[in-house]
């Protein structure tokens, strides 16, 4: 019991385990021994064993050309569906005649010389993982009632051990799952055309595009986790810190204008902005930020600014000129009115 547990917590995933099982169970145990399982509605062999590797590959060529139907009433299928173990010591030459099988199907069958079989479920936490089945042929041997307890005890450590099989297969596929997701999302960021990064949960920032380290002139070893803040203003830094980690403890976007210093030494103005990504329960799974150049448009909005101000003086200039006209054209009048009462004033001294 003790090398069919092992068997199985030995190997890296279900199909491996099973096959190691099946072929520590033949011959001494069984002549065939085959592990199955559910998958999708579907009844899927992990393995199959027996001593002539000739009759291997004829087993596999009937599961593939004739798969078994999850609704029968005996056998494996019986089994995954009432999880009880399956015992039949004499198998009667009926049993597959009856069945309705093609008849180059059956005649494959009956060259086997099945004689005994027991289809034992393999339980873990209440539920059936699977079958094990064990075939006697060949050897004329035959299972018996008092044999249960002691195969129904190695079906229960590798019902165990195969959980923990599939649960490895599952977590394997979710690593592939992740980490194809995970290159797929870093060809999208590499190709943007802004400068890009992605950081985990807690800020850390493990990746940035290409058009990151062209402009920065850094190398990746510098930027990780949080060398970004070798090429930020110190003056302004203080401040994205302290947005960021806001950002980073309730889950916001960031959004801010702040410079970066290019490879040259050169300080150019940068748009970030920066969003969480969310699995299904809303957690923050990892942060995308890009960075977009607007130096251009810094300036070209410090040109109109200029203009304007500019503009505004000049206004103010002419409207200071036009008042200061208006004074020189009263003060002319002014002028005139009083020559020409001094003009009247002199003719009428004349006249007396």
């Amino acid at each position: 019991m003790r090398e069919a547990a092992a068997a199985f917590s030995g190997s890296s995933g279900a199909q491996e385990a099973a096959q190691r099982l099946s072929e520590l169970v033949v011959p001494r145990f069984a002549d065939w021994c085959a592990v199955d399982r559910m998958v999708d509605g579907r009844i899927h062999r992990l393995a199959v064993a027996h001593q002539d590797p000739s009759k291997v590959q004829l087993a596999i060529e009937l599961q593939e050309r004739w798969p078994p139907n999850p609704d029968h009433t005996i056998g494996v299928p019986q089994v995954l569906r009432t999880g009880k173990p399956e015992l039949v010591p004499q198998i009667p030459a009926t049993l597959f005649e009856d069945a309705n099988l093609d008849p180059e199907h059956l005649s494959l069958i009956m060259a086997l010389g099945l004689e005994s079989y027991v289809v034992l479920p393999l339980h873990a936490n209440d539920e059936v993982q699977g079958t094990l089945t064990l075939v006697h042929a060949e050897s004329g041997r035959h299972f018996a009632s008092d044999q249960m307890p002691a195969l129904e005890d190695i079906a229960a450590l590798a019902g165990i051990a195969l959980q923990s099989s599939i649960l490895v297969d599952e977590l394997h596929q979710a690593l592939h799952e992740s980490k194809r997701q995970a290159e797929m999302l870093s060809g999208i960021v590499d190709n943007l055309p802004t400068l890009a990064w992605t950081a985990r949960p807690d800020g850390f920032i493990y990746h940035y595009n290409r058009g990151w380290y062209e402009y920065t002139g850094c190398t990746p070893e510098e930027m990780q986790g949080w060398g970004w803040e070798k090429v930020h203003d110190p003056a302004l830094l203080p401040e994205v810190k302290r947005r960021w980690t806001h950002a980073i403890d309730t889950g916001t976007p960031f959004e801010m204008e702040f410079t970066l210093r290019s490879a040259t030494g050169e300080r150019r103005w940068f748009l970030t902005r920066v969003r969480p990504v969310r699995d299904a329960e809303g957690v923050v799974m990892q942060w995308i930020g890009t960075n977009t150049d607007i130096e251009d448009l810094k300036r070209t909005s410090a040109l109109v600014d200029m203009v304007h101000e500019q503009s505004a003086m000049a206004a103010a200039t002419i409207e200071q000129l036009q008042h200061s006209i208006e004074q020189l054209e009263a003060d002319k009048a002014e002028a005139r009115e009083r020559i020409t009462k001094l003009e009247e004033r002199a003719g009428d001294s004349t006249d007396g």
